[in-house]
């Protein structure tokens, strides 16, 4: 019988290494234009400068994916916090634009490698009745991440420069990394196969079938045809739609507020309190996963509040725009916490969970990518075509989440 420890410590442990990958990612946010000043950069440099994690995760997260089945998930977040480690050092001594791009490329290494490996932990260390709270608690560490390192980072970099701030967010992570070798055991009695609660079993023929399709194409040298299985490919595409309309959400909705006359830190205080919400609806939607032994339900929910809320806050500072804001914090962004649960269940086989979450996080790289670049081709040169951004994007949302009412999984 296997043993596993506290799910809580597991979690939380888990989520600071994400925590700290977010911070490392997000740090540049407030601080930019000081570093653009202080590295004479042009403006292509800053651009790939901040579109660097996704590049990285585009051309990575596969093989991350097959690096994680050969290696395991535990010694792959050590490597991803040795990256971290690497990275920063390398950005805090950096003497021009080329070394500091060259250490954010490192730095999303050490990202792709945690937010692919991080889900591959929890459901290595974690009994599988407490899977979706894991998964829950886990979900946070984007919206942890954001928030502590928009609150923490003007001060640091304020109080002890550029070089200080480089090296506190890397003493971070190798504290998370530390805690992580002390306290998270590998569970004893392990097999190579960690079982499926009963619970996720569909229980009607119709859902069964899809299931096994999964499993028929997952064994054997054409194992990997499971990604490209219809009931897949249903599942996977709203993972895309999803992470699109993250990018439209939270960072191009505050743009169109201080179109509208809003202030900076006005816009600023919306988006940071919804994600504030946001903390606390994934764990919720992580625990009632565990509490009914289903996702379906919860994540067709939660997509389809994504559509609304987007199209809310791209035309409408009103009541309209708060409307939107609670919509996301509350219901669309718990889409993060049920998603790689939900990914386990329908996938169904632990000999491709490591390639089958590089999967998953190719599809949140490449919905990064479409949001980023593809909002401001759809507002035109003079970046002020936001009612078409607006329709767009409420059609994205809810055809993403048709696909999913179509998926069959429990």
């Amino acid at each position: 019988m296997t043993k596993r420890q506290n799910f809580l410590l597991v979690s939380v442990v888990l989520l600071l290494i994400g925590i700290a990958s977010v911070m490392v990612q997000m740090k540049l946010t407030t601080i930019l234009p000081s570093l653009t000043e202080r590295f004479a950069m042009e403006q292509t440099q800053v651009s790939l400068l901040m579109s660097m994690f996704t590049f990285v995760g585009l051309i990575l997260a596969l093989p991350v994916g097959f690096a994680a089945k050969r290696f395991g998930a535990r010694k792959m977040l050590l490597a991803g916090v040795g990256f971290i480690l690497a990275g920063s050092l390398v950005g805090a001594f950096a003497g021009g634009s080329a070394m500091l791009i060259a250490s954010r490329a490192i730095e999303g290494v050490a990202y792709i490698i945690i937010i692919t490996c991080g889900p591959l932990a929890i459901e290595r260390y974690v009994a599988p009745v407490r899977l979706g709270t894991a998964m829950g608690i886990w979900g946070t560490y984007g919206c942890g991440g954001t928030l502590v390192s928009g609150a923490l980072t003007p001060t640091l970099y304020e109080v002890a420069g550029f070089t200080g701030l480089w090296l506190a967010y890397a003493a971070f992570a190798l504290l998370a990394g530390a805690l992580f070798v002390i306290l998270v055991k590998d569970p004893k009695g392990a097999a190579s196969k960690i079982p499926v609660p009963k619970a996720v079993v569909p229980s009607d023929s119709e859902d069964s079938s899809a299931v096994d399709d999964l499993q028929s194409a997952g064994s054997g040298l054409g194992g990997y045809r499971a990604f490209f299985a219809p009931n897949m490919l249903l599942f996977l595409f709203p993972y895309v739609c999803f992470n699109v309309l993250i990018g439209v959400t939270l960072s191009f909705s505050p743009t169109f507020m201080q179109s509208q006359g809003m202030s900076a830190a006005q816009s600023g205080m919306v988006i940071t309190v919804t994600v504030g919400v946001a903390l606390v609806s994934c764990i919720i939607f992580g625990m009632l996963v565990d509490r009914f032994g289903r996702c379906k339900p919860l994540y067709v929910i939660a997509l389809l509040a994504m559509g609304p809320a987007a199209y809310l806050l791209t035309s409408s500072t009103g009541i309209g725009m708060w409307v939107g804001a609670a919509l996301l914090g509350c219901l669309g962004m718990s889409a993060s916490a049920v998603c790689p649960t939900a990914f386990v269940r329908i996938l169904n086989d632990p000999a491709l969970l490591g390639v089958g979450m590089g999967v998953l996080k190719l599809m949140q790289c490449l919905g990064q990518t479409i949001g980023n670049y593809g909002v401001p081709a759809l507002l035109g040169p003079a970046m002020s075509n936001w009612p078409l951004v607006a329709i767009v994007s409420l059609v994205i949302g809810l055809i993403g989440a048709a696909c999913m009412m179509l998926c069959k999984y429990r």
